[in-house]
């Protein structure tokens, strides 16, 4: 369906559009999500969902913290004139 999809709002295949054809093809059902879900769709909400993904995982957890404290103190360092 995602194939052969319209673009429509925004001139982007709309996921929602492409469930709505799917649902009168078939049998459609929600699933209950416990958990926390990420607009993906704007660029603050991309970067929110990798940095969340990177502090899941054990592997990336500890130097994703230290690349966001040495950007936060940088960014503290520029606001304060660099001292």
């Amino acid at each position: 369906i995602l194939s052969s999809q319209a673009a429509g709002a925004g001139g982007e295949i709309q996921l929602t559009d492409a469930m709505r054809a799917l649902m009168a093809a078939q049998d459609f059902h929600a699933v209950p999500f416990a958990g926390r879900s990420y607009d993906c769709g704007n660029k603050i909400g991309f970067l929110t969902a990798n940095i969340a993904f990177a502090l899941d995982r054990a592997d990336l957890r500890s130097d994703m913290l230290e690349a966001l404290t040495e950007l936060l103190a940088r960014e503290a360092a520029a606001a304060d004139g660099g001292r």
